[in-house]
């Protein structure tokens, strides 16, 4: 309608495959031999990493045009990741095709004029990303050698963040001046360390 809009989409993405450059055996056999790999087993390529994306929202004009109202849910499925790992003891990387990962949420916004000089806003946003398989060395899960991502670990996001605000705009002086106060909220989130280093900061 012209106050009111609905919609609902699905959408593939997906980002290049490519190649790994050699890695010599003698210069990384401590950490080749930690994986529990050769120098052969390093891919040679990886393929392309694919995302589904899938949003439901809606925007709305309310209470006599004083209320713009905003929001959305949301999924996105990312499979094949490509993953970066580092040889332990010599530096090198190669990128391999790991499993999944899926992200669901939603955000709102929304904004309030209840007088004319007086403007309020709102922004509240959730996110729970998180690994579906875990990221392991290029034979999958090595005895004795945890992956550096667990199944079931977060995304390095926080998952609440929230921002609000109010404006009050008068004249002064014959000038046109505001006055304004904002707030902004972010949760706390753990950082997991390069692929293939278990540690956390």
């Amino acid at each position: 309608t012209d106050n009111d809009l609905v919609y609902g989409s699905a959408t593939k993405g997906f980002r290049a495959g490519g190649g790994n450059a050699q890695v010599t055996q003698s210069v990384c056999q401590t950490g080749l031999d930690q994986f529990g790999i050769t120098a052969n087993d390093v891919p040679k390529a990886f393929k392309p990493d694919t995302v589904w994306s899938y949003e439901v929202g809606g925007k709305f004009r309310m209470l006599d045009n004083k209320m713009q109202l905003n929001g959305a849910i949301y999924q996105i499925d990312w499979t094949g990741i490509q993953a970066t790992l580092t040889i332990p003891g010599c530096g090198l990387t190669f990128v391999q095709n790991g499993g999944r990962a899926q992200s669901r949420g939603f955000d709102l916004q929304a904004q309030y004029r209840p007088v004319s000089p007086l403007n309020l806003g709102l922004n509240l946003s959730y996110t729970d990303a998180r690994y579906i398989d875990p990221v392991a060395g290029p034979k999958g899960l090595v005895p004795g050698v945890p992956p550096s991502i667990n199944a079931g670990d977060p995304f390095a996001i926080p998952k609440w963040q929230i921002s609000t605000n109010a404006q009050y705009d008068f004249e002064l002086f014959k000038r046109n001046v505001y006055i304004r106060g904002d707030y902004q909220y972010q949760g706390g989130y753990k950082t997991p360390g390069s692929y293939g280093a278990a540690v956390y900061n």
